[in-house]
């Protein structure tokens, strides 16, 4: 809905990025920390409807094939490898993926 005002709200996980939420959109912080195994995250958006659109920046100085592989009512999964490999992220790497969905 065009015009709505933006609001705050707090994170799932406790950590206090800055988030806005409109009735056709929703945004966040997601936080990948690698295992050496896992490739994969699943997010939950609120949104209440699959989104036309998911749109995933991260954070990271190395580089990474990134990008939503699934997306439902409640959430969408993110799959994350690296790059040149294909191999899954190194153990304890931390990578924040920015996140925004549009119904």
């Amino acid at each position: 809905m065009r015009g709505q005002p933006a609001r705050v709200q707090p994170m799932a996980n406790g950590e206090t990025p800055l988030a806005w939420s409109r009735a056709d959109m929703q945004s966040g912080t997601a936080t990948f920390t690698g295992n050496g195994a896992t490739t994969t995250i699943t997010v939950s958006h609120g949104l209440g409807s699959v989104p036309s659109q998911v749109i995933l920046t991260i954070g990271s100085a190395n580089t990474y094939a990134y990008g939503w592989t699934t997306k439902t009512a409640t959430s969408f999964t993110v799959s994350i490898k690296n790059s040149q490999t294909g191999a899954p992220v190194a153990n304890l790497q931390v990578i924040p993926i920015d996140w925004i969905v549009i119904q």
